[in-house]
């Protein structure tokens, strides 16, 4: 899956080591690491992607991260929730 611009709503293809699917951006956030703990569900077809933001930061390794999530889609067509940042 390419990084959206679009954010969420945007539609994407997820490739896996067998194949893929097509996802759907759920969630962008910008999280301060010092204030926020992520909680992920281990069972929830969701492919969550964390980098250090911004992107263009002169010293790497601060505390913010962009999250972007990603739900698999359904042969109904409908999607899964979101992940949520505990804060």
């Amino acid at each position: 899956m390419i990084l959206p611009a679009q954010g969420i709503g945007w539609i994407g293809r997820i490739q896996r080591l067998h194949g893929g699917d097509r996802g759907r951006v759920t969630d962008v956030r910008i999280v301060d690491t010092r204030r926020t703990r992520l909680v992920l569900d281990a069972n929830a077809a969701l492919l969550t992607l964390v980098t250090c933001y911004p992107f263009d930061a002169i010293n790497p390794g601060g505390p913010l991260r962009w999250l972007v999530t990603a739900a698999e889609r359904l042969k109904s067509k409908t999607y899964l929730p979101t992940v949520a940042a505990a804060t």
